[in-house]
């Protein structure tokens, strides 16, 4: 476990000092699928060893490496450009636009799970000096291992579900870096909605999930559009009530009342059917009575299974 927390660190440390300003794509995707695969061992042998502080400055520094890399794809253009590849654990998109682009707004960039649309060509233009701007758009499919929903601190405990992929969108290589417009993601629902849960837009802040600045722009049950003024690192997050211990308990007791009084109803009707005492004495609104409240305490049961099943 130790040579790989060192593996990693050391590659992180590599990307960190790299200085070239622009490399090729091939030499991109070897490195990030390295430090993407380094980080998943981690999580995988690490258990429970690892503490939330040291996974939230792993996701950081993951992070930054990542971002650092993708920005070398950026290459100068006179009009637009673009660079898009797939790996195991990221997809990314790069857009480029320069002094003579002829599009009215860059197209949306599209992932599997998530999309981006940011007005890009405003952007470019407040760049005074290189009339351009580039944005780099990753979404991540396990990168909530690292950077977990339950970093997102709420005054209510609540049980905390990441609906999301987790993604980010940064401009590289770009100088006046100020949006024209706040930017809108498009998230796909990777989990089953909960339509009584409560849905946030979140961006990671060096060590939690806060909803400063994002917001909920639309939804519905397989997906929702997050409106947000800045960029960073983003997610979509559900909190969902946590069930009552008390609530358990009184489910648990009202169970074993309920099966208590079918084993004696059981034995009383079988005793009235098997049993005469007197020939006087009728035994029929006895059985009648008690094959009533065995069906009732049946239905009783039946129904709380069903209640607590769904």
């Amino acid at each position: 476990f130790q040579s790989q927390i060192e593996k990693l660190q050391n590659l992180l440390e590599q990307i960190e000092n790299i200085t070239a300003q622009e490399l090729p794509l091939t030499t991109v995707t070897d490195i990030l699928n390295m430090v993407l695969n380094a980080s998943g061992e981690i999580l995988e042998s690490s258990s429970s060893s690892v503490s939330p502080a040291e996974l939230a400055s792993y996701g950081n520094r993951v992070l930054k490496a990542n971002e650092k890399l993708i920005s070398t794809l950026v290459k100068p253009t006179d009009t637009n450009d673009n660079v898009s590849f797939t790996l195991a654990a990221v997809e990314v998109e790069v857009f480029m636009v320069g002094p003579n682009v002829t599009l009215d707004k860059i197209p949306r960039l599209d992932t599997t799970n998530s999309s981006v649309d940011i007005d890009l060509i405003g952007i470019a233009k407040n760049n005074n000096e290189t009339r351009s701007a580039a944005v780099a758009f990753m979404s991540y499919n396990t990168m909530e291992n690292l950077l977990k929903p339950d970093f997102f601190n709420t005054s209510n405990d609540t049980i905390k579900t990441m609906m999301s992929t987790v993604i980010s969108a940064t401009l590289p290589k770009t100088t006046n870096t100020k949006l024209t417009k706040p930017v809108n993601f498009t998230l796909k629902h990777i989990r089953e909605f909960d339509p009584n849960g409560s849905l946030s837009c979140v961006y990671w802040n060096i060590s939690e999930w806060i909803v400063d600045g994002c917001s909920v722009l639309k939804t519905n049950s397989s997906y929702t559009v997050c409106s947000c003024v800045h960029l960073s690192t983003f997610a979509l997050i559900m909190q969902t009530s946590r069930p009552s211990e008390s609530d358990s308990l009184l489910d648990l007791l009202n169970l074993v009342c309920v099966i208590v009084g079918l084993v004696f109803f059981s034995l009383a009707l079988l005793t009235f059917s098997l049993c005469q005492w007197s020939p006087g004495v009728n035994n029929v609104a006895r059985i009648n009575l008690c094959v009533s409240l065995l069906l009732a305490h049946l239905l009783f049961l039946l129904t709380q299974r069903s209640h607590n099943s769904s």
